[in-house]
Protein backbone atom coordinates (compact mmCIF):
# COMPACT_ATOMS: atom_id res chain seq x y z
CA UNK A 1 0.00 0.00 0.00
CA UNK A 2 2.75 2.19 0.48
CA UNK A 3 4.00 1.99 -3.13
CA UNK A 4 0.48 2.84 -3.90
CA UNK A 5 0.02 6.12 -2.09
CA UNK A 6 3.49 6.87 -3.49
CA UNK A 7 2.86 6.32 -7.15
CA UNK A 8 -0.53 8.40 -6.50
CA UNK A 9 1.40 10.86 -4.76
CA UNK A 10 3.12 11.09 -7.72
CA UNK A 11 0.71 10.72 -10.11
CA UNK A 12 -0.77 13.85 -8.53
CA UNK A 13 2.04 16.10 -9.40
CA UNK A 14 2.89 14.71 -13.12
CA UNK A 15 1.46 15.65 -16.63
CA UNK A 16 2.10 13.64 -19.10
CA UNK A 17 4.39 11.23 -17.42
CA UNK A 18 4.06 7.73 -18.68
CA UNK A 19 6.62 5.71 -20.31
CA UNK A 20 6.68 3.41 -23.31
CA UNK A 21 5.46 0.36 -21.78
CA UNK A 22 6.59 -3.22 -22.38
CA UNK A 23 5.23 -6.79 -22.29
CA UNK A 24 5.38 -8.50 -18.58
CA UNK A 25 3.44 -11.63 -19.67
CA UNK A 26 0.63 -12.42 -22.09
CA UNK A 27 -1.47 -15.71 -21.66
CA UNK A 28 -4.56 -17.30 -23.37
CA UNK A 29 -7.54 -18.62 -22.30
CA UNK A 30 -9.96 -21.15 -23.79
CA UNK A 31 -10.25 -24.73 -24.69
CA UNK A 32 -10.43 -26.13 -28.50
CA UNK A 33 -13.52 -24.37 -29.86
CA UNK A 34 -14.22 -20.23 -29.76
CA UNK A 35 -13.32 -18.19 -27.13
CA UNK A 36 -13.71 -14.36 -26.27
CA UNK A 37 -13.25 -11.81 -23.86
CA UNK A 38 -15.43 -8.71 -24.28
CA UNK A 39 -14.61 -6.82 -20.88
CA UNK A 40 -12.16 -6.66 -18.05
CA UNK A 41 -12.49 -4.62 -14.98
CA UNK A 42 -9.92 -4.52 -11.46
CA UNK A 43 -11.67 -6.14 -8.49
CA UNK A 44 -11.53 -5.24 -4.36
CA UNK A 45 -8.53 -8.02 -3.99
CA UNK A 46 -5.93 -6.47 -6.46
CA UNK A 47 -7.40 -9.14 -9.19
CA UNK A 48 -9.03 -9.02 -12.65
CA UNK A 49 -12.63 -10.04 -13.60
CA UNK A 50 -13.61 -11.09 -17.10
CA UNK A 51 -16.28 -11.60 -19.07
CA UNK A 52 -17.09 -12.67 -22.62
CA UNK A 53 -18.28 -15.75 -24.65
CA UNK A 54 -17.30 -19.28 -25.41
CA UNK A 55 -18.27 -22.52 -27.21
CA UNK A 56 -16.05 -24.38 -25.94
CA UNK A 57 -16.41 -27.33 -23.04
CA UNK A 58 -12.65 -28.15 -22.80
CA UNK A 59 -9.47 -26.48 -21.64
CA UNK A 60 -9.85 -23.50 -19.20
CA UNK A 61 -13.83 -23.61 -20.27
CA UNK A 62 -16.08 -24.96 -16.95
CA UNK A 63 -17.34 -28.36 -18.47
CA UNK A 64 -21.28 -27.37 -17.83
CA UNK A 65 -21.76 -25.29 -20.96
CA UNK A 66 -25.03 -25.39 -21.76
CA UNK A 67 -25.54 -24.23 -24.84
CA UNK A 68 -23.93 -23.58 -28.20
CA UNK A 69 -22.50 -20.64 -27.06
CA UNK A 70 -22.55 -19.60 -23.45
CA UNK A 71 -21.78 -16.16 -21.37
CA UNK A 72 -18.21 -16.84 -19.63
CA UNK A 73 -16.96 -15.34 -17.04
CA UNK A 74 -13.39 -15.88 -15.39
CA UNK A 75 -11.82 -14.43 -12.62
CA UNK A 76 -8.32 -14.27 -12.42
CA UNK A 77 -5.29 -13.17 -10.18
CA UNK A 78 -2.95 -10.03 -10.89
CA UNK A 79 -0.85 -12.42 -12.45
CA UNK A 80 -3.11 -13.99 -14.62
CA UNK A 81 -4.25 -17.37 -13.02
CA UNK A 82 -7.53 -18.41 -13.32
CA UNK A 83 -8.93 -18.24 -9.59
CA UNK A 84 -11.97 -19.78 -10.78
CA UNK A 85 -14.32 -20.19 -14.49
CA UNK A 86 -17.77 -20.03 -15.01
CA UNK A 87 -20.57 -19.99 -17.87
CA UNK A 88 -23.81 -19.04 -17.80
CA UNK A 89 -27.58 -19.09 -20.28
CA UNK A 90 -29.48 -22.00 -21.70
CA UNK A 91 -29.18 -24.28 -24.81
CA UNK A 92 -29.04 -21.49 -27.37
CA UNK A 93 -26.85 -18.75 -27.87
CA UNK A 94 -25.99 -16.44 -25.28
CA UNK A 95 -23.75 -13.60 -24.81
CA UNK A 96 -21.76 -11.24 -22.07
CA UNK A 97 -20.82 -7.66 -22.94
CA UNK A 98 -19.70 -6.07 -19.89
CA UNK A 99 -18.91 -6.63 -16.47
CA UNK A 100 -19.31 -4.26 -13.65
CA UNK A 101 -17.78 -4.51 -9.52
CA UNK A 102 -19.70 -3.21 -6.95
CA UNK A 103 -18.47 -2.50 -3.30
CA UNK A 104 -19.56 -5.31 -1.67
CA UNK A 105 -17.30 -7.37 -4.23
CA UNK A 106 -20.28 -8.59 -6.13
CA UNK A 107 -20.66 -7.78 -9.90
CA UNK A 108 -23.32 -7.22 -12.22
CA UNK A 109 -22.93 -8.97 -15.61
CA UNK A 110 -24.45 -7.18 -18.87
CA UNK A 111 -25.53 -9.69 -21.10
CA UNK A 112 -27.85 -10.27 -24.62
CA UNK A 113 -29.42 -13.83 -24.92
CA UNK A 114 -31.42 -16.24 -27.46
CA UNK A 115 -32.53 -19.23 -24.28
CA UNK A 116 -35.57 -19.22 -22.72
CA UNK A 117 -34.15 -22.03 -20.23
CA UNK A 118 -30.86 -23.02 -18.46
CA UNK A 119 -30.16 -19.70 -16.27
CA UNK A 120 -32.47 -17.91 -18.19
CA UNK A 121 -36.06 -17.44 -16.95
CA UNK A 122 -38.20 -14.24 -18.40
CA UNK A 123 -37.70 -14.29 -22.02
CA UNK A 124 -39.63 -11.97 -23.76
CA UNK A 125 -39.02 -13.71 -27.58
CA UNK A 126 -35.99 -12.92 -30.41
CA UNK A 127 -33.20 -11.86 -27.88
CA UNK A 128 -33.39 -10.08 -24.80
CA UNK A 129 -31.29 -8.37 -22.66
CA UNK A 130 -30.36 -10.21 -19.46
CA UNK A 131 -28.37 -8.47 -16.30
CA UNK A 132 -27.07 -11.07 -14.05
CA UNK A 133 -26.22 -10.40 -10.51
CA UNK A 134 -22.96 -12.51 -8.97
CA UNK A 135 -21.52 -12.91 -5.63
CA UNK A 136 -17.74 -13.27 -5.60
CA UNK A 137 -17.71 -16.91 -6.25
CA UNK A 138 -19.52 -16.48 -9.12
CA UNK A 139 -22.54 -17.72 -7.79
CA UNK A 140 -26.25 -16.25 -9.30
CA UNK A 141 -27.91 -13.99 -6.80
CA UNK A 142 -30.52 -12.47 -9.07
CA UNK A 143 -31.11 -13.03 -13.01
CA UNK A 144 -33.55 -10.41 -15.29
CA UNK A 145 -34.45 -10.53 -19.16
CA UNK A 146 -35.20 -7.28 -20.30
CA UNK A 147 -37.24 -6.58 -23.95
CA UNK A 148 -39.88 -7.39 -26.36
CA UNK A 149 -40.68 -10.05 -29.00
CA UNK A 150 -38.15 -8.91 -31.32
CA UNK A 151 -34.74 -8.06 -30.36
CA UNK A 152 -32.72 -5.96 -27.73
CA UNK A 153 -28.82 -6.75 -27.87
CA UNK A 154 -25.61 -5.05 -26.02
CA UNK A 155 -22.07 -4.67 -28.11
CA UNK A 156 -19.58 -6.12 -27.14
CA UNK A 157 -16.31 -4.04 -26.07
CA UNK A 158 -19.03 -0.81 -25.27
CA UNK A 159 -19.73 0.04 -22.29
CA UNK A 160 -23.46 0.21 -21.88
CA UNK A 161 -24.30 -0.74 -18.56
CA UNK A 162 -23.46 2.01 -15.59
CA UNK A 163 -23.83 2.30 -11.96
CA UNK A 164 -26.05 4.96 -10.76
CA UNK A 165 -25.98 7.50 -7.64
CA UNK A 166 -28.93 5.36 -5.64
CA UNK A 167 -27.42 2.01 -6.44
CA UNK A 168 -28.98 0.67 -9.47
CA UNK A 169 -27.69 0.49 -13.07
CA UNK A 170 -29.08 2.26 -16.75
CA UNK A 171 -28.30 0.62 -19.66
CA UNK A 172 -28.31 1.62 -22.94
CA UNK A 173 -29.33 -1.46 -25.72
CA UNK A 174 -30.53 -1.80 -29.38
CA UNK A 175 -34.07 -2.51 -30.14
CA UNK A 176 -36.45 -3.23 -32.49
CA UNK A 177 -39.34 -4.13 -30.29
CA UNK A 178 -42.23 -2.65 -29.52
CA UNK A 179 -44.16 -4.79 -27.04
CA UNK A 180 -43.51 -6.20 -23.21
CA UNK A 181 -41.02 -3.94 -21.73
CA UNK A 182 -40.35 -1.79 -24.93
CA UNK A 183 -43.37 0.48 -25.44
CA UNK A 184 -42.29 2.76 -28.86
CA UNK A 185 -40.05 1.72 -31.61
CA UNK A 186 -39.57 4.63 -34.78
CA UNK A 187 -39.25 2.98 -37.60
CA UNK A 188 -38.87 -0.56 -39.31
CA UNK A 189 -38.72 -3.40 -37.23
CA UNK A 190 -35.47 -4.32 -39.41
CA UNK A 191 -34.15 -1.30 -38.41
CA UNK A 192 -32.70 -0.45 -34.74
CA UNK A 193 -33.58 1.80 -32.15
CA UNK A 194 -31.67 2.54 -28.74
CA UNK A 195 -33.55 1.59 -25.61
CA UNK A 196 -32.39 3.11 -22.36
CA UNK A 197 -34.15 1.55 -19.11
CA UNK A 198 -33.35 2.12 -15.73
CA UNK A 199 -33.38 -0.52 -13.01
CA UNK A 200 -33.03 -0.70 -9.23
CA UNK A 201 -30.58 -2.62 -7.25
CA UNK A 202 -32.77 -5.45 -7.30
CA UNK A 203 -33.08 -5.50 -11.24
CA UNK A 204 -36.84 -4.29 -11.20
CA UNK A 205 -37.46 -1.90 -13.83
CA UNK A 206 -38.42 1.86 -12.75
CA UNK A 207 -38.43 3.50 -16.25
CA UNK A 208 -37.44 3.25 -19.93
CA UNK A 209 -37.85 4.56 -22.89
CA UNK A 210 -36.93 4.92 -26.97
CA UNK A 211 -34.53 7.06 -28.28
CA UNK A 212 -33.49 7.89 -32.18
CA UNK A 213 -35.34 8.12 -35.20
CA UNK A 214 -37.21 6.10 -38.16
CA UNK A 215 -33.54 5.42 -39.47
CA UNK A 216 -30.98 3.34 -38.08
CA UNK A 217 -28.84 3.78 -34.79
CA UNK A 218 -26.16 1.39 -34.05
CA UNK A 219 -24.60 1.76 -30.64
CA UNK A 220 -24.93 4.25 -27.48
CA UNK A 221 -22.60 4.63 -24.48
CA UNK A 222 -23.80 5.98 -21.12
CA UNK A 223 -22.26 8.71 -18.88
CA UNK A 224 -23.33 9.94 -15.75
CA UNK A 225 -24.12 13.43 -16.57
CA UNK A 226 -23.28 14.93 -12.93
CA UNK A 227 -26.01 14.76 -10.33
CA UNK A 228 -28.53 12.16 -11.53
CA UNK A 229 -28.46 13.39 -14.91
CA UNK A 230 -27.02 10.91 -17.55
CA UNK A 231 -25.90 11.61 -21.28
CA UNK A 232 -26.18 8.78 -23.79
CA UNK A 233 -23.94 9.40 -26.69
CA UNK A 234 -25.94 7.15 -29.77
CA UNK A 235 -24.19 6.63 -33.24
CA UNK A 236 -27.36 7.59 -35.73
CA UNK A 237 -28.42 7.70 -39.69
CA UNK A 238 -31.66 9.31 -38.72
CA UNK A 239 -32.83 13.11 -39.29
CA UNK A 240 -36.16 12.74 -37.44
CA UNK A 241 -37.40 11.75 -34.11
CA UNK A 242 -35.15 13.07 -31.30
CA UNK A 243 -32.91 14.26 -34.38
CA UNK A 244 -35.51 16.70 -34.80
CA UNK A 245 -34.55 20.38 -35.01
CA UNK A 246 -30.58 19.02 -34.87
CA UNK A 247 -28.64 19.41 -37.89
CA UNK A 248 -28.17 16.23 -39.91
CA UNK A 249 -24.40 16.92 -40.83
CA UNK A 250 -23.42 13.60 -42.84
CA UNK A 251 -24.22 9.81 -43.91
CA UNK A 252 -23.71 9.34 -39.87
CA UNK A 253 -23.50 11.61 -36.84
CA UNK A 254 -23.01 11.78 -33.21
CA UNK A 255 -26.06 12.39 -31.25
CA UNK A 256 -26.17 13.59 -27.74
CA UNK A 257 -28.78 13.15 -25.27
CA UNK A 258 -29.01 14.44 -22.07
CA UNK A 259 -31.80 12.35 -19.66
CA UNK A 260 -32.85 13.66 -16.15
CA UNK A 261 -33.20 10.92 -13.33
CA UNK A 262 -36.90 9.80 -14.70
CA UNK A 263 -35.77 9.28 -18.44
CA UNK A 264 -36.71 13.09 -19.89
CA UNK A 265 -34.88 14.47 -22.08
CA UNK A 266 -33.21 17.58 -20.88
CA UNK A 267 -30.71 18.67 -23.80
CA UNK A 268 -29.27 17.23 -26.93
CA UNK A 269 -27.06 18.14 -29.55
CA UNK A 270 -25.43 16.21 -33.11
CA UNK A 271 -22.01 16.57 -34.21
CA UNK A 272 -20.55 15.20 -38.26
CA UNK A 273 -18.52 15.85 -40.69
CA UNK A 274 -20.46 14.82 -44.32
CA UNK A 275 -19.69 11.09 -44.55
CA UNK A 276 -19.51 8.42 -41.38
CA UNK A 277 -18.71 9.48 -38.11
CA UNK A 278 -19.13 6.62 -35.35
CA UNK A 279 -18.29 7.33 -31.59
CA UNK A 280 -17.15 3.46 -29.46
CA UNK A 281 -16.57 5.21 -25.93
CA UNK A 282 -16.78 7.81 -23.91
CA UNK A 283 -15.45 8.82 -20.69
CA UNK A 284 -15.43 12.03 -18.37
CA UNK A 285 -12.47 14.61 -18.31
CA UNK A 286 -10.93 15.76 -14.86
CA UNK A 287 -11.01 19.16 -16.30
CA UNK A 288 -14.97 18.90 -16.92
CA UNK A 289 -16.60 17.60 -20.02
CA UNK A 290 -16.04 14.26 -22.04
CA UNK A 291 -13.38 12.42 -24.38
CA UNK A 292 -14.96 11.06 -26.95
CA UNK A 293 -13.41 8.04 -29.25
CA UNK A 294 -14.74 6.23 -32.01
CA UNK A 295 -14.25 6.12 -36.14
CA UNK A 296 -14.32 8.69 -38.82
CA UNK A 297 -14.68 8.46 -42.70
CA UNK A 298 -15.17 12.04 -42.92
CA UNK A 299 -12.66 14.96 -44.62
CA UNK A 300 -14.43 18.19 -43.29
CA UNK A 301 -14.92 19.48 -40.11
CA UNK A 302 -14.83 19.16 -37.39
CA UNK A 303 -12.32 16.14 -38.75
CA UNK A 304 -9.81 16.21 -41.27
CA UNK A 305 -8.64 14.68 -43.89
CA UNK A 306 -7.10 11.24 -43.11
CA UNK A 307 -4.43 8.65 -43.32
CA UNK A 308 -5.50 6.88 -46.09
CA UNK A 309 -8.55 4.49 -47.45
CA UNK A 310 -9.64 3.80 -44.50
CA UNK A 311 -11.64 5.14 -41.59
CA UNK A 312 -9.26 6.68 -38.82
CA UNK A 313 -9.78 6.29 -35.03
CA UNK A 314 -10.28 9.83 -33.93
CA UNK A 315 -10.68 11.29 -30.35
CA UNK A 316 -13.07 14.38 -29.46
CA UNK A 317 -13.33 16.52 -26.19
CA UNK A 318 -16.28 18.41 -25.98
CA UNK A 319 -17.48 20.38 -22.90
CA UNK A 320 -20.56 20.12 -20.98
CA UNK A 321 -22.64 22.08 -23.12
CA UNK A 322 -21.23 20.46 -26.36
CA UNK A 323 -18.95 22.43 -27.76
CA UNK A 324 -15.84 21.18 -29.26
CA UNK A 325 -12.84 21.95 -27.27
CA UNK A 326 -10.15 19.58 -29.98
CA UNK A 327 -10.70 16.76 -32.73
CA UNK A 328 -7.74 14.37 -33.52
CA UNK A 329 -7.40 11.63 -35.98
CA UNK A 330 -4.94 8.65 -35.24
CA UNK A 331 -3.76 5.54 -37.64
CA UNK A 332 -2.60 4.50 -40.85
CA UNK A 333 -3.33 3.97 -44.16
CA UNK A 334 -5.78 1.19 -43.72
CA UNK A 335 -8.34 0.81 -40.79
CA UNK A 336 -8.38 1.34 -37.13
CA UNK A 337 -11.14 0.60 -34.58
CA UNK A 338 -11.29 1.39 -31.08
CA UNK A 339 -13.70 -0.58 -28.44
CA UNK A 340 -12.89 0.87 -24.80
CA UNK A 341 -11.43 4.08 -23.28
CA UNK A 342 -10.05 4.58 -19.75
CA UNK A 343 -8.12 7.18 -18.06
CA UNK A 344 -5.25 7.02 -16.77
CA UNK A 345 -4.15 7.88 -13.22
CA UNK A 346 -2.42 11.31 -14.84
CA UNK A 347 -5.91 12.15 -16.33
CA UNK A 348 -4.55 10.97 -19.90
CA UNK A 349 -6.85 8.65 -21.79
CA UNK A 350 -6.19 5.07 -22.69
CA UNK A 351 -7.76 3.28 -25.77
CA UNK A 352 -7.68 -0.06 -27.24
CA UNK A 353 -8.83 -1.64 -30.25
CA UNK A 354 -7.48 -3.06 -32.88
CA UNK A 355 -5.71 -1.80 -36.50
CA UNK A 356 -5.83 -4.48 -39.82
CA UNK A 357 -2.75 -5.36 -41.81
CA UNK A 358 -2.30 -2.61 -44.44
CA UNK A 359 -1.85 0.09 -41.43
CA UNK A 360 1.54 0.16 -41.21
CA UNK A 361 2.69 3.43 -41.33
CA UNK A 362 1.88 7.35 -40.65
CA UNK A 363 1.88 6.64 -36.88
CA UNK A 364 1.87 2.82 -36.60
CA UNK A 365 4.92 1.86 -36.42
CA UNK A 366 4.10 -2.13 -36.64
CA UNK A 367 1.87 -4.64 -37.37
CA UNK A 368 1.85 -8.26 -36.52
CA UNK A 369 -1.01 -9.97 -38.82
CA UNK A 370 -4.38 -9.42 -40.26
CA UNK A 371 -5.76 -7.23 -37.62
CA UNK A 372 -3.71 -6.50 -34.28
CA UNK A 373 -4.29 -4.98 -30.72
CA UNK A 374 -3.86 -1.66 -31.05
CA UNK A 375 -3.36 0.69 -27.93
CA UNK A 376 -2.86 4.46 -27.87
CA UNK A 377 -2.48 6.82 -25.03
CA UNK A 378 -3.73 10.56 -25.66
CA UNK A 379 -3.28 13.68 -23.57
CA UNK A 380 -6.68 15.04 -22.10
CA UNK A 381 -6.19 18.50 -22.36
CA UNK A 382 -5.53 18.43 -26.60
CA UNK A 383 -5.52 15.00 -27.59
CA UNK A 384 -1.85 14.86 -28.53
CA UNK A 385 -0.47 10.80 -29.39
CA UNK A 386 1.78 10.40 -26.56
CA UNK A 387 2.42 6.72 -27.38
CA UNK A 388 1.16 3.65 -29.41
CA UNK A 389 1.76 -0.09 -29.72
CA UNK A 390 -0.02 -3.00 -31.69
CA UNK A 391 0.19 -6.15 -30.41
CA UNK A 392 -0.60 -9.81 -32.03
CA UNK A 393 0.60 -12.68 -34.14
CA UNK A 394 -0.04 -13.13 -38.00
CA UNK A 395 -3.85 -13.66 -38.19
CA UNK A 396 -6.51 -11.45 -37.07
CA UNK A 397 -6.25 -10.61 -33.14
CA UNK A 398 -9.08 -8.07 -31.69
CA UNK A 399 -8.31 -6.37 -28.47
CA UNK A 400 -11.91 -5.06 -26.65
CA UNK A 401 -11.49 -3.89 -23.01
CA UNK A 402 -8.28 -2.58 -21.04
CA UNK A 403 -7.98 -1.69 -17.40
CA UNK A 404 -4.98 -0.64 -14.69
CA UNK A 405 -3.86 -2.55 -11.69
CA UNK A 406 -2.68 -0.72 -9.04
CA UNK A 407 -1.52 1.77 -10.94
CA UNK A 408 1.51 -0.61 -12.33
CA UNK A 409 0.13 -2.49 -14.83
CA UNK A 410 -1.72 -1.80 -17.79
CA UNK A 411 -4.14 -4.85 -19.00
CA UNK A 412 -5.38 -5.21 -22.66
CA UNK A 413 -7.78 -8.22 -23.62
CA UNK A 414 -9.70 -9.39 -26.17
CA UNK A 415 -9.62 -12.63 -28.28
CA UNK A 416 -6.88 -13.97 -30.91
CA UNK A 417 -6.62 -16.29 -33.84
CA UNK A 418 -3.14 -16.47 -33.99
CA UNK A 419 -1.16 -18.99 -32.13
CA UNK A 420 2.40 -16.87 -33.02
CA UNK A 421 4.17 -13.99 -32.43
CA UNK A 422 3.03 -12.48 -28.95
CA UNK A 423 0.61 -15.49 -28.50
CA UNK A 424 1.57 -18.57 -27.05
CA UNK A 425 -0.60 -21.49 -26.32
CA UNK A 426 -3.39 -21.15 -28.61
CA UNK A 427 -6.27 -23.79 -27.34
CA UNK A 428 -7.94 -24.05 -30.27
CA UNK A 429 -9.22 -22.30 -33.27
CA UNK A 430 -9.72 -18.97 -31.22
CA UNK A 431 -8.82 -18.14 -27.76
CA UNK A 432 -9.36 -15.41 -25.27
CA UNK A 433 -6.06 -13.31 -25.19
CA UNK A 434 -4.73 -11.08 -22.01
CA UNK A 435 -1.44 -8.50 -22.68
CA UNK A 436 -0.04 -7.62 -19.45
CA UNK A 437 1.96 -4.27 -19.73
CA UNK A 438 4.49 -3.07 -17.01
CA UNK A 439 7.29 -0.34 -17.04
CA UNK A 440 4.63 2.25 -16.74
CA UNK A 441 5.52 3.88 -14.09
CA UNK A 442 5.17 8.22 -13.40
CA UNK A 443 8.44 9.81 -14.62
CA UNK A 444 8.08 13.05 -16.03
CA UNK A 445 7.44 16.60 -15.29
CA UNK A 446 5.89 18.16 -12.22
CA UNK A 447 3.12 20.76 -11.83
CA UNK A 448 2.04 21.62 -9.07
CA UNK A 449 -0.94 24.20 -9.35
CA UNK A 450 -3.80 22.03 -8.40
CA UNK A 451 -1.78 20.78 -4.99
CA UNK A 452 -1.04 24.88 -3.99
CA UNK A 453 -4.52 25.40 -3.93
CA UNK A 454 -6.14 22.18 -2.49
CA UNK A 455 -5.50 20.65 0.11
CA UNK A 456 -6.80 16.63 0.86
CA UNK A 457 -6.12 15.06 3.82
CA UNK A 458 -5.69 12.47 4.94
CA UNK A 459 -4.69 10.54 1.15
CA UNK A 460 -5.64 7.89 0.46
CA UNK A 461 -7.85 7.47 3.10
CA UNK A 462 -10.30 4.83 4.49
CA UNK A 463 -13.38 6.47 5.99
CA UNK A 464 -13.27 10.16 5.14
CA UNK A 465 -10.57 12.83 4.00
CA UNK A 466 -11.23 16.53 4.18
CA UNK A 467 -10.89 18.64 1.35
CA UNK A 468 -10.45 22.44 1.69
CA UNK A 469 -9.05 25.53 -0.40
CA UNK A 470 -5.59 27.09 0.64
CA UNK A 471 -7.42 30.57 0.03
CA UNK A 472 -10.00 30.72 2.92
CA UNK A 473 -11.22 34.25 1.37
CA UNK A 474 -12.90 31.44 -1.59
CA UNK A 475 -15.70 29.14 -1.34
CA UNK A 476 -16.31 26.13 -2.83
CA UNK A 477 -19.36 25.87 -5.52
CA UNK A 478 -19.29 22.73 -6.73
CA UNK A 479 -17.01 19.20 -5.99
CA UNK A 480 -17.57 16.49 -8.78
CA UNK A 481 -16.39 12.73 -7.73
CA UNK A 482 -15.32 10.51 -10.85
CA UNK A 483 -14.32 7.12 -11.14
CA UNK A 484 -11.48 5.64 -12.65
CA UNK A 485 -13.31 5.22 -16.39
CA UNK A 486 -14.10 8.77 -16.13
CA UNK A 487 -17.98 8.35 -14.97
CA UNK A 488 -19.26 10.89 -12.45
CA UNK A 489 -20.13 9.02 -9.54
CA UNK A 490 -21.18 11.47 -6.62
CA UNK A 491 -21.59 15.64 -6.05
CA UNK A 492 -19.63 16.49 -2.65
CA UNK A 493 -21.56 18.63 -0.78
CA UNK A 494 -19.28 21.31 1.03
CA UNK A 495 -19.83 24.61 3.30
CA UNK A 496 -17.35 27.61 3.17
CA UNK A 497 -13.74 26.74 2.16
CA UNK A 498 -14.05 23.01 3.44
CA UNK A 499 -15.64 20.03 2.71
CA UNK A 500 -15.96 16.26 4.15
CA UNK A 501 -15.18 13.87 1.15
CA UNK A 502 -17.16 10.56 3.03
CA UNK A 503 -16.43 6.85 1.85
CA UNK A 504 -20.16 5.92 1.95
CA UNK A 505 -20.39 2.64 -0.05
CA UNK A 506 -17.63 3.54 -2.53
CA UNK A 507 -15.01 0.57 -3.36
CA UNK A 508 -11.35 0.85 -2.75
CA UNK A 509 -8.93 2.43 -5.64
CA UNK A 510 -8.15 5.43 -7.60
CA UNK A 511 -11.13 8.68 -7.72
CA UNK A 512 -10.53 11.90 -9.82
CA UNK A 513 -12.16 14.90 -8.43
CA UNK A 514 -13.22 18.21 -10.20
CA UNK A 515 -13.50 22.00 -7.75
CA UNK A 516 -15.38 24.64 -8.68
CA UNK A 517 -14.84 27.72 -6.87
CA UNK A 518 -17.30 30.97 -5.90
CA UNK A 519 -14.52 32.87 -7.57
CA UNK A 520 -14.47 30.77 -10.72
CA UNK A 521 -11.28 29.21 -9.86
CA UNK A 522 -11.76 25.24 -11.23
CA UNK A 523 -9.11 22.82 -9.79
CA UNK A 524 -8.74 18.57 -10.08
CA UNK A 525 -7.01 16.37 -8.45
CA UNK A 526 -6.88 12.54 -7.54
CA UNK A 527 -8.17 10.74 -4.14
CA UNK A 528 -6.87 7.24 -3.21
CA UNK A 529 -9.39 5.12 -1.11
CA UNK A 530 -7.78 2.00 1.04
Amino acid sequence: MKKIALLLFVAFLCKNCFSQPSILWTKTYGGSSADYFDDIITTLDGGMICIGHTSSEDGDVDSTNSGSIDVWVVKLSESGDTLWSRTYGGSYNDYGATILAMPDSTYLLGCFVFSDDGDVTGFHGGDDIWLVKIDGNGNIIWQHCYGGSSGERLGGGYKEVISTNDGGFLVSARSQSDDGDVTLHYGSPLLEDIWVFKIDGSGNLQWQRTLGGFDQEYLACPISAGGDNYLILISTISSDGDMTGLTDYGLTDLLFIELDNSGNITDKASIGGSSYDKPNSIVGSPEGGYIITGTTSSTDAPFAPGFGFGSDQFAMKIDSVFNIKWVEQYGGIGGELPFASIQAPDGSVLVLGYVNYDSANNQITQVWGHNDYWCIRIDSSDGQLLWQESFGGSNADNGMGLCILQSDFLFLTGYAYSNDGQVIGNHGSIDAWLVALNNYTFISSIDQSSSEEINVFPNPFSTYSILSLTDHNDELKQILLYNNVGSCIREVNGTGYKATVDRNQLAAGLYFYTVETRNGNCYRGKILIQ
